[in-house]
């Protein structure tokens, strides 16, 4: 049996290209709310831990899902793990056990630092270091694979291989587009089912040249719906002629679709 710690679209589909589709049937996923019910009711088993401020907000809050994680899932503790290490629940779910890290996104080893809730926290002081174990677990805040407990970091762009953070760490590189094209056609139809992709859009999309992963600026930003159209506007309009794909990040609610005529 596997266990699979993700809460992001982009992840959950590395982890699926990565392992076999005899491992997918064999792992339990633990989600969180990042990842959609029309996509996690597709996976063989499936866990959904609700991550929401009002759930973690609190330190006694934060210390009860650590007792609940230790007692409530006992069977993860004898199976492998693959997990991204830094979402709320993730320190409470690997607990003592080793684990393979999911990277969040290409390139993230070399961009952490300008990502604050994605850098590695070191406490200094043994109150400090307690306080970590009691509320998240030995790991703690030891993002990213800073910890003994990861043996060994998914890789998929050689740029991040220069980056201090992985220096003296085992990693993997992979190539995404080789882990496609190795697939099995019945794994490559699963994928597809997973995430929705009709065979009508995967070869519409075969033909465009350019992808355009969106963020979630009018939710995390406060962009209006005015500025939103002037960030994409642009580069839409620059690449169009070639075919561009719009892949919205989870929690982006921009209607394109709406907006198409004007984009």
């Amino acid at each position: 049996m596997i266990t699979c710690i993700v809460d992001t679209t982009y992840t959950l589909s590395l982890y699926l290209l990565y392992v076999t589709k005899a491992d997918i049937d064999e792992t339990v996923f633990f989600v969180g709310n990042a990842i959609p019910d029309t996509i996690s009711s597709k996976l063989p088993n499936v866990i959904r831990i609700d991550n929401s401020k009002n759930n973690y907000g609190r330190k006694v809050d934060v210390f009860m899902r650590r007792i609940e994680s230790l007692f409530r899932w006992r069977f993860r503790f004898n199976t492998i793990m693959y997990a991204q290490d830094h979402l709320a629940f993730s320190a409470h779910l690997i607990g003592h056990h080793s684990y393979v890290l999911l990277e969040d996104a290409p390139n993230i080893y070399t961009n952490y630092k300008n990502i604050s809730f994605m850098w590695p926290d070191f406490a200094s002081s043994l109150y400090k270091r307690l306080g970590r174990y009691i509320l998240l677990g030995p790991i703690g805040r030891c993002k990213l694979g800073t910890n003994s407990q990861c043996i060994d970091r998914l890789v998929t762009s050689e740029r991040d291989l220069q980056s201090d953070i992985l220096k003296g760490r085992k990693t993997t590189l992979l190539n995404l587009t080789e882990l496609w094209n190795k697939s099995s056609d019945d794994k490559k139809k699963y994928i597809m089912d997973v995430f929705g992709i009709e065979d009508l859009v995967m070869r519409q999309s075969m033909s465009c040249s350019t992808i355009l992963f969106s963020q979630p600026l009018m939710e995390d930003c406060r962009l209006s719906e005015q500025e939103m159209k002037g960030i994409y506007a642009s580069y839409i309009s620059q690449y169009s002629a070639e075919g561009i794909v719009i892949k919205p990040h989870p929690r982006d609610k921009f209607d394109y679709n709406l907006n198409s005529a004007t984009l």
